[in-house]
């Protein structure tokens, strides 16, 4: 597993047999692309990309991955669609691609790759964390680790950062994860502690 950081933000790709998938897709596609170099990896590689939500920096590189499906939460729908604003000022509208919608517990297939989706609303109404092979965990926005501890992250940034404690706590029961993949904090391989809080 590689983790990419751009700018401000990361993305993570999984490799296994003839499959390489995304979480997230980073922000500035000509960094994109020299990030992807250091790796061996060209964007036509990318089999699969999994959105943990339709903000710009997680998925402004959908438009380099011309060969991968894209999957995303169903919920997330009113807001790729416009029908709702991410902000009074600003849309997350995705016009590139088509893509697949997931619903909660959905388990997606990609040759050995096992992938669950787990919907964890509140930084966005459709924001949704995927379980990789029941012990890889990537939470995009949902979770950001401060002083080894899961937090909401800046809350001004959420849509309903209550909404988003009730999808924390609901993270927290999950067992055997051993790696976290977060959005702007990087990882963590201390589940357990970084949730302790939370696990009430």
């Amino acid at each position: 597993m590689y983790a990419i950081n751009r700018k401000y933000v990361n993305f993570y790709i999984y490799k296994e047999e003839n499959q390489t998938i995304c979480f997230d897709t980073g922000t500035g596609c000509n960094g994109i692309k020299r990030e992807l170099k250091k790796i061996n990896i060209i964007p036509d590689q990318i089999t699969h990309v999994f959105l943990t939500h339709s903000d710009k920096d997680h998925v402004d590189g959908i438009k380099l991955f011309n060969n991968a499906g894209i999957y995303m939460s169903k919920l997330e729908l009113p807001l790729t669609e416009g029908k709702i604003k991410r902000s009074p000022f600003t849309k997350n509208i995705i016009k590139e691609k088509k893509y697949q919608t997931l619903d909660d517990g959905e388990i997606i297939k990609i040759g050995p790759i096992k992938i669950k989706a787990i919907s964890t609303p509140g930084h966005t109404p459709g924001s949704m964390s995927y379980l990789l092979n029941d012990f890889i965990l990537f939470v995009g926005d949902t979770i950001d680790i401060k002083k080894n501890e899961a937090t909401t992250g800046l809350n001004f940034m959420n849509m309903n950062t209550e909404l988003q404690k009730e999808s924390i706590k609901k993270l927290s029961k999950l067992k055997d994860i051993s790696i976290v993949c977060t959005g702007h904090s990087g990882t963590s391989l201390d589940f357990d502690s970084i949730m302790k809080k939370w696990q009430i």
